[in-house]
């Protein structure tokens, strides 16, 4: 299986942010994020539904509905994220000095 990258994971949970985000919220036909690449439907989706699996974000129906939302467990990974993000630009900067 493909290893999903950093910014799409980031992309989802961020999306999460405002809680309760639906499904049409998390896979705009295609998204950007700062400094990433752009990302299909088809890898938002797969990043929301690996996300689901590992327990970073969970499923919410209400009614014909669907809504997801992170978990204290995605909060953490979240500020992982953010945290090894953060450090690769820094690292990069420094090297285009």
């Amino acid at each position: 299986m493909e290893k999903l990258s950093k910014e799409i994971m980031l992309q989802v949970l961020l999306t999460c942010e405002s809680e309760n985000a639906t499904t049409w919220e998390l896979s705009k036909m295609i998204i950007d994020v700062e400094g990433a690449n752009r990302f299909t439907k088809s890898e938002l989706l797969k990043a929301v539904y690996t996300l689901e699996y590992l327990g970073y974000v969970k499923r919410i129906k209400y009614g014909s509905s669907v809504r997801y939302t992170k978990t204290n467990e995605g909060v953490r990974f979240l500020d992982e994220l953010k945290t090894q993000i953060k450090d690769n630009h820094n690292e990069d900067a420094n090297i285009k000095q």
